[in-house]
């Protein structure tokens, strides 16, 4: 019986501990979520930057050397942003086979607690036919 117990207790741990991995999981997604917002925020950025850079070009020659490193910038600008998107989709893919992994967890330990039931009540029967 204090096998079972053993069981038992072991299959709440490893359920615990899948929800923790879950707990986990959630808060790497919302990070992911958090680093796309600003990849989007840096494009937007390139953008206007592009905008000027385009209006500098027309209205003079004279700052036409101006508008190349302006340019230059908004490719930096926007190879960054590729970048954190990049790492965002990572951490989201990341993030993801934590999940499965808590569910895998949490799968496992449902099926010990349900091994545990059915030892027990296995047990309760032996007891029964004794008595008989």
């Amino acid at each position: 019986m204090s096998s079972v117990l053993g069981i038992f207790t072991s299959a709440v741990e490893l359920m615990s501990s899948a929800l923790g991995t879950f707990a986990s999981a959630v808060e790497s997604m919302l990070s992911a979520v958090g680093i796309f917002a600003s990849a989007v925020g840096s494009m937007s950025s390139a953008v206007r930057l592009s905008t000027s850079a385009v209006a500098l070009m027309s209205s003079a020659v004279g700052f036409f050397a101006s508008a190349v490193e302006l340019m230059s910038s908004v490719v930096g600008t926007f190879t960054s942003a590729v970048g954190s998107m990049t790492s965002a989709v990572e951490l989201m893919t990341s993030a993801v086979k934590q999940r499965t992994s808590a569910v895998g967890t949490f799968t496992s330990a449902a099926g010990q607690r349900t091994s545990a039931v059915q030892d027990v009540l296995r047990k309760e029967d032996r007891v029964h036919v004794l008595w008989k």
